[in-house]
């Protein structure tokens, strides 16, 4: 049986944090531009106090932001190539279960092919449950079986590294910089764009 591959949706599909960036400058006066998100934490790499961050996210997450959200360069011919390999695509988040409907929406408005959406409470923030959707646990997400992984968190990579023994794509983002893939284990790779991270895997799980 074809092995899934494991695709995350913020900041790897579509523009997530140039868009919160874009808000920070637009309503707090703290611009931060998109090289200069040096850390996964906004509110070092904002200077946003706990009331501001809550408020970001929560602006963030209205229906018509999200859907607003552009693309990542060449993900989405990414995405189209890899299923008409013949892989299997699970978009895993960390978004809220709440945010499911438009989620699928912008997936569905730009084409993008998938065999389903996870929602992972990633970092530990105990979203709120919605029914009909299921919210899964970082140990539980750390059970199942992917062919490939590609997410920019570096606390991700790290958790996924030490936990599995999948293959890690890292999608070079500046807030992970830091992060040596090289200091994790074997099967973990850094990627600077989807292009490159085809040519490396054009049919992940494919047997």
């Amino acid at each position: 049986m074809t092995m899934p591959v494991y695709v995350d949706f913020d900041d790897v599909l579509c523009e997530s944090a140039r868009r919160l960036a874009q808000i920070s400058g637009d309503r707090y006066g703290k611009p931060v531009a998109f090289e200069d998100i040096y850390s996964f934490d906004l509110n070092k790499s904002f200077g946003l106090d706990a009331l501001e961050q809550l408020d970001l996210f929560t602006l963030f997450h209205d229906e018509e932001m999200l859907y607003s959200i552009p693309p990542i360069p060449d993900a989405i011919a990414g995405m189209q190539s890899w299923a008409a390999a013949g892989c299997r695509i699970e978009i895993v988040t960390g978004r809220p279960p709440a945010t499911h409907d438009i989620s699928c929406a912008w997936l569905e408005a730009y084409e993008v092919p998938y065999d389903g959406i996870t929602f992972v409470d990633k970092y530990r923030r105990g979203h709120a449950p919605v029914a009909g959707v299921q919210q899964y646990t970082l140990e539980e997400v750390s059970k199942a079986e992917y062919a490939l992984v590609v997410d920019d968190s570096p606390d991700m990579m790290q958790f996924l590294a030490e936990h599995t023994d999948w293959a890690l794509a890292l999608f070079d983002r500046p807030w992970n910089r830091s992060l040596r893939v090289d200091n994790l284990r074997d099967g973990v790779q850094r990627f600077r764009g989807w292009q490159e991270l085809q040519l490396a895997h054009p049919a992940p799980g494919v047997r």
